[in-house]
């Protein structure tokens, strides 16, 4: 759907400066790779003025958003910031969510950043010893690490199995908090995302503050540089 009001500006921050037209441009250019990437169902993070949106979950009532082929262009616009794909209640992999310290709504600073992409290769280093991992940007301020299974679980026991594994190991224990809500002085663990319509940020969308959720190689993950990934 085209913008009603292409040069209004939606996402402004040291990085980008990011208007309707932008957006809609955007994410047309990435049907395949959204489509690639995308689950059953989703939904959107929707720009309601500069640097601020909302959650839309729903087409109809209680029938969630849906995408393909066929109805990307109608469902895709200038005011969408970020597609969340929502796990189905199997999956092959499960996802641990490497959460900044603090509250951090806002741009974290490049050595928090810094901190939180080292604990990433922490965590994946570990866990790739037993299962194949992969580190993925979320397009803001953290990382998911992708753990896959060699079969289908359900979600509740995706989570068990990376938190036994995870509990194992006694530095993780030691350095990084597990399932709390934000708000620690330690980087979070979050398994949470790990259920029934869990959402997590779709690969190749962006999340919010314009910036693309990217797939990142072990060896190039503590290089990475945020700057790197804008849409425009």
């Amino acid at each position: 759907m085209r913008p009603s009001n292409p040069t209004n500006i939606v996402i402004q921050n040291k990085y980008v400066e990011v208007t309707e037209r932008d957006l809609y441009n955007f994410w047309i250019e990435s049907k395949e790779n959204i489509l690639k990437n995308v689950t059953n169902n989703v939904f959107f993070y929707f720009s309601t003025k500069l640097n601020k949106s909302i959650v839309r979950r729903y087409e109809e009532k209680n029938k969630p958003f849906t995408l393909s082929n066929f109805n990307y262009e109608n469902k895709l616009n200038g005011h969408i910031v970020g597609i969340v794909s929502l796990f189905d209640q199997y999956s092959n992999f499960g996802i641990i969510d490497v959460d900044a310290p603090g509250n951090f709504d806002e741009i974290i600073s490049d050595s928090v950043f810094n901190n939180v992409k080292q604990a990433t290769l922490d965590i994946y280093s570990y866990m790739s010893k037993f299962n194949d991992c992969k580190i993925i940007y979320t397009g803001k301020n953290g990382f998911h690490i992708y753990v896959y299974f060699q079969r289908r679980y359900t979600l509740n026991t995706i989570k068990k199995l990376i938190q036994d594994r995870l509990s194992e190991n006694d530095s993780i224990s030691k350095n990084y908090t597990m399932q709390q809500k934000r708000g620690s002085d330690k980087i979070n663990l979050d398994l949470n995302i790990n259920k029934t319509n869990g959402g997590f940020i779709t690969l190749g969308s962006i999340n919010k503050i314009g910036l693309r959720s990217v797939e990142l190689s072990k060896n190039s993950i503590l290089n990475f540089n945020r700057s790197s990934v804008e849409i425009i």
